[in-house]
């Protein structure tokens, strides 16, 4: 399983404004298909990137940095961007949403192999 020092990679990352939040928040989506398209470590390292400057912008890092993110893998790859596009989708009405969506982020780690080494 990949270990990445979450808590300093949020200490890292910009705060961003509003605008560029809802920017973000919207391109969630179309990288998350990227992703699935194209499994590249250097496109999951991007995102995360993004994911955690909204996590700043939706006040959620202080749970992430001292609760932590369990990864949540499921048993297939299509399984596993099934959950993610599901949470995505349901943002409006699930107050959990990111959390549910960055544990399941995480474990597409897992699913595809990517080493703390090529990080």
């Amino acid at each position: 399983m990949i270990k990445i020092d979450i808590k300093e990679m949020l200490n890292q990352v910009p705060v961003v404004n509003e605008e560029e939040g809802r920017l973000l928040l919207a391109n969630l989506h179309p990288q998350m298909i990227k992703l699935f398209q194209e499994k590249e470590i250097a496109i999951y390292y991007s995102l995360l990137e993004d994911v955690l400057k909204v996590a700043k912008h939706l006040n959620l890092d202080t749970v992430i940095k001292y609760f932590g993110i369990t990864p949540v893998v499921k048993a297939s790859e299509s399984m596993q961007f099934q959950e993610i596009f599901r949470c995505l989708h349901t943002k409006e009405n699930n107050n959990n949403w990111f959390l549910d969506f960055f544990s399941l982020y995480l474990g597409v780690s897992v699913i595809y192999g990517f080493k703390p080494e090529e990080m």
